[in-house]
């Protein structure tokens, strides 16, 4: 049997940016009258509540946010680590409305895409699969989670895989450059 555990801005001065662009900031800002962020490192551990001595598994998503679009990337493992589905760069695409997304998630184990919807509420990203888009290429199973509230990961691994992500060009594919 699986359980599931959790584990007002001012302008900035100089030394204040200069700590933000120096990547001392772990996850992004909330800012007075925008609209709440997807952005960031989160979460959902899968344990084994049948043997606890198992590693526990988990569901991961770092996502960016650009002019509503995310980008990001996913790992999710089964408890035992026995199944391993770790997303590529760009491996989640998505669009943000207000406190809802909608996302397509690639499943790296089949090539599978498949449609996704989450919601932010009380700091929990609340996710949903909704269908496959694209069939796979085998009949190797997603696992991908069909329900999952999410918590936002604080971790120094997490902070910095963001932080990575952050810096590459994830991309949706038919993004141009911007003048």
């Amino acid at each position: 049997m699986l359980t599931l555990r959790f584990p007002v801005l001012r302008a900035p001065s100089a030394l204040a940016l200069t700590l933000l662009l120096g990547g001392c900031a772990s996850m992004p800002p909330a800012h007075a009258g925008t609209p709440p962020s997807f952005e960031g490192a989160w979460m959902a551990e899968w344990c084994d509540k049948a043997s606890p001595e198992r590693e526990c598994g988990r569901f991961e998503l770092y996502l960016v946010q650009e002019r509503g679009r995310l980008c990001g990337q996913h790992f999710a493992a089964t408890p035992g680590l026995s199944r391993l589905d770790e997303g590529d760069p760009a491996s989640v695409l998505g669009m943000q409305d207000g406190k809802k997304a909608s996302f397509i998630i690639t499943n790296t184990r089949n090539g599978s895409k498949l449609m996704a919807t989450a919601t932010l509420a009380g700091g929990q990203l609340r996710w949903r699969l909704e269908g496959m888009v694209v069939p796979g290429t085998n009949d190797e199973p997603a696992i991908i989670p069909l329900a999952q509230t999410l918590t936002r990961n604080t971790s120094e691994y997490a902070v910095r895989q963001w932080r990575d992500i952050k810096r590459t060009p994830c991309r949706w594919p038919d993004d141009l450059p911007r003048e």
